[in-house]
């Protein structure tokens, strides 16, 4: 799971291959069913809606969230952090891509 973390801290957009690892790690830990399932499968790592979503399913007790941008040209620009049992936060170039890696930074399994 880490590696996950650090591909989307590390990605410049989000990206279907993105997504779907994210679901691997979190809803469809066995896979997908079928070529329909993977296209229904909602978008985490460009949509803010459907990383809150995912957020929502994978984190018992999430009471809140933030997203913060730096404007230093050399930093990244977004930090996430979401509340729940446990508390995740993350930096990536989006603010979709820094919450998806503060959810699996949330997860029992996110720190290994």
């Amino acid at each position: 799971m880490t590696d996950l973390i650090k591909r989307l801290e590390e990605a410049e957009v989000g990206s279907r291959e993105l997504d779907i690892s994210l679901a691997m790690e979190t809803t469809h830990p066995y896979g997908f069913d079928s070529e329909r399932e993977i296209d229904a499968y909602p978008h985490p790592t460009t949509s803010i809606d459907d990383a809150l979503a995912l957020a929502e399913r994978v984190l018992p007790g999430l009471y809140m969230w933030k997203v913060e941008f730096d404007d230093e040209p050399t930093s990244t620009p977004a930090w996430a952090k979401v509340y729940a049992k446990r508390d995740g936060q993350s930096f990536a170039h989006t603010p979709a891509l820094a919450l998806c890696a503060a959810i699996l930074t949330a997860t029992d399994t996110g720190r290994e």
